[in-house]
């Protein structure tokens, strides 16, 4: 009896206790820059969702929407069969926002953490591109919260 009391409670504590970083859907923060993650897509939906999006197909093997608050955040994650993938396709991406045809504007490129980030305006909010392995990310946020929403997620996926 009493090692079901302690089985019980240990169980209890796991599931009230805070919950890592990582959400188990995706592998998406479950907060960026403070603001809650409210709705998560993953999967086959997300990889149809991202190519939707671009109005073409994409070689991805999966991928994550996740939105954050009421779409103050949103964040793609687009995973690639490889790093030299992923590296193409963020090639692509900025071949193809230079073109000028695109609704955002550039605001140059730098690094963060070692990584090379794309900084862009349009739609209202703050938006960035990187690559992290065999990953591809779009970070889009508002103003005030992009500084603190780039830096977290970088982490968060530097992590990984």
């Amino acid at each position: 009896m009493t090692g079901v009391a302690i089985l019980a409670g240990v169980l209890w504590a796991w599931q009230h206790i805070s919950q890592p970083p990582h959400s188990q859907a995706g592998e998406v923060p479950t907060a960026i820059a403070g603001v809650p993650l409210m709705q998560v897509i993953t999967g086959e939906e997300a990889v149809r969702s991202i190519n939707r999006l671009h109005g073409k197909e994409f070689p991805l093997v999966s991928g994550a929407v996740a939105v954050y608050g009421e779409q103050n955040v949103i964040l793609w994650v687009s995973t690639a069969a490889d790093e030299a993938a992923a590296g193409e396709l963020t090639r692509l991406m900025t071949e193809r926002i230079a073109e000028g045809r695109s609704p955002f504007q550039e605001n140059g490129s730098r690094k963060v953490d070692g990584v090379t980030v794309y900084d862009l305006t349009g739609l209202g909010q703050r938006h960035f591109y990187w690559q992290s392995g065999n990953l591809v990310l779009w970070l889009a946020a508002d103003e005030a919260l992009a500084g603190r929403a780039l830096e977290e997620t970088i982490a968060f996926y530097a992590a990984k």
